[in-house]
């Protein structure tokens, strides 16, 4: 019986039945715990399977990235239970979460990027958009709203660097309003040679 559960979880593996393949080893561990060989093989495959579950329900998802996580720190199971919990809180939300998981990212990540785009974009405090740009420097839709918090705030040197940044790709009004932001930043700085 321990080979042919073994066979049948390897067809449904091979099959792309990943919730069967995940039953049948489950099944396996409980019913050898400690009696076959083959468990530690098993509990890996089984857990690799956790990628594949509940592809609808992103709540149980990260739930199964926790435990990825837990049971395998260090490893390239964690690393990608990392990404995908990120993709997956990212898609509900939940940025500053997303934030959280920085350290275990990779240091360009796009998930992390907008992330921050979403908190900049979505925040009505300047306080809270200062601090994400300055921890980000991210480009957001909502640039001029941003502009006028770090210039209000006195954070001249960063309202400069972000109207730098704005003005090489504006054109028409917009170009004129970010020369205008530049130009009120050089006053308020006493530079009068730019």
């Amino acid at each position: 019986k321990e080979k042919l559960m073994l066979d049948v979880g390897n067809w449904y593996e091979l099959a792309s039945l990943p919730s069967d393949a995940y039953r049948v080893y489950s099944e396996f561990m409980s019913l050898y715990a400690g009696e076959s060989d083959e468990i530690a093989d098993i509990k890996k495959r089984s857990d690799n399977l956790l990628f594949l579950l509940d592809e609808g329900d992103m709540e149980k998802q990260i739930a199964q990235y926790d435990y990825i996580i837990a049971t395998y720190p260090d490893s390239d199971n964690a690393k990608l239970a990392y990404q995908k919990k990120a993709q997956n809180l990212l898609a509900l939300g939940r940025y500053s979460e997303v934030l959280e998981l920085k350290p275990h990212l990779e240091e360009n990540s796009e998930i992390i990027k907008n992330a921050y785009i979403a908190i900049i974009e979505n925040s009505k405090d300047c306080v809270e958009m200062m601090r994400y740009y300055n921890e980000s420097r991210v480009i957001t839709n909502n640039a001029r709203e941003l502009f006028e918090c770090l210039f209000s705030a006195s954070a001249f040197e960063v309202a400069r660097g972000l109207s730098g940044e704005m003005l090489p790709n504006a054109s028409g009004e917009s170009k004129l309003l970010w020369l205008y932001n530049e130009a009120r930043v050089n006053f308020a700085l006493n530079d009068y040679n730019r």
